[in-house]
């Protein structure tokens, strides 16, 4: 191969390296922040929440 082929192939192989790292970042970042996020009064309906499993129809009063 010539040095031209050689050096396009070396520049693609960097572009597609530093896609993957930062793809990889972006969705570790994503990942991280949707699984620490809790929603408004999470931390109250832990505590103050039913001890026992609730029927879901006491829940869901819609379709039937």
């Amino acid at each position: 191969m010539s040095d031209e082929n050689t050096q396009r192939r070396r520049r693609g192989l960097v572009i597609a390296l530093l896609s993957l790292l930062l793809g990889a970042g972006a969705a570790a970042a994503a990942v991280s922040s949707v699984s620490a996020t809790m929603g408004p009064k999470d931390s109250t309906a832990r505590q103050d929440g039913p001890k026992e499993p609730v029927d879901p129809s006491q829940l869901l009063t819609y379709g039937g």
